[in-house]
């Protein structure tokens, strides 16, 4: 049957029917206990302070931002970096923040180089500390969504093959994996040439297709996969090919199906979208 058939057969499956449960990750989740259930099936617990001791009305200080950022350079002891990433990323958690002290603590944090200094921790720890990498991926994806062009084409730039690399070394992670799908998903709305051909990779689309197959019934997964996906098929046609041959249209008409009668159409709205190019001629 060809795509375009199939997609006008869908069925929606009964969520009872769901192969895993997974807490979902959309940012930020980042200064709390998140627990992820993996591809293994097992279940992984990031364990961080209270988001209680940090949420506040008030933005931090210019201090206060630099001193947390010393730290991360300085400190050779993993639980240090990892208590200090999650210091940094609850200044910026809106769900426990005022708009403004958000906002100006991002202005803070890149006018002192935060992205860098966090880009440089997970370059530096990612291999050794999962733990690390699941506050310090979060971290950079909020960073990229409340920032502007330029933080998305630094982390595009020279943070991807960390980025990919930490995705890779921690695939059963959720808040690893799927924060790396999330900043690609950013990234790529840069519309830059020689990002999207950077982005349009196959360790990029391989670990796409990994979350997809992994956190199926995640919001938020689902969403920033096919936006990914649709703009790399809009940035060149020829990137169709690739997709074809890692089976690309059975997971588009996979999120296609399970989420075309959900309330929120975001996710069916983006597969649609990437479905219509994948099956352009």
């Amino acid at each position: 049957m060809a795509p375009k058939e199939q997609a006008n057969s869908l069925k929606v499956d009964d969520d009872s029917n769901t192969k895993q449960q997974v807490v979902s990750v959309p940012p930020p989740v980042l200064a709390e206990k998140i627990e992820l259930v993996g591809d293994t099936g097992s279940s992984s617990t990031i364990t961080t302070r209270s988001s209680e001791c940090l949420s506040s009305s008030l933005p931090p200080s210019t201090r206060e931002v630099k001193k947390l950022l010393r730290k991360i350079r300085d400190s050779q002891v993993e639980e240090q970096v990892e208590i200090t990433l999650t210091l940094l990323a609850m200044m910026i958690n809106t769900d426990e923040n005022e708009k403004s002290a958000v906002d100006t603590a991002v202005q803070i944090i890149i006018l002192l180089d935060g992205p860098g200094t966090v880009l440089m921790a997970l370059k530096d720890w990612y291999a050794t500390s999962e733990r690390i990498s699941a506050v310090a991926i979060p971290l950079l994806l909020k960073l990229s969504v409340l920032s502007d062009e330029k933080i998305r084409l630094f982390l595009a730039n020279v943070g991807l093959p960390t980025l990919v690399a930490a995705g890779n070394t921690h695939r059963s992670n959720g808040a690893v994996t799927c924060g790396v799908i999330g900043i690609l998903s950013v990234i790529c709305e840069v519309k830059d040439d020689d990002v999207m051909r950077d982005i349009a990779n196959d360790d990029c689309i391989d670990l796409c297709v990994h979350a997809m197959k992994t956190w199926e019934n995640e919001t938020f997964v689902q969403s920033c996969c096919c936006l990914y996906l649709t703009n790399i098929i809009a940035s060149d046609p020829a990137n169709k090919a690739r997709l074809c041959e890692k089976e690309i249209g059975t997971l588009i008409l996979a999120a296609l199906e399970k989420y075309r009668h959900k309330k929120d159409k975001t996710v069916y709205l983006r597969a649609y979208r990437a479905m219509t190019l994948y099956i352009a001629e």
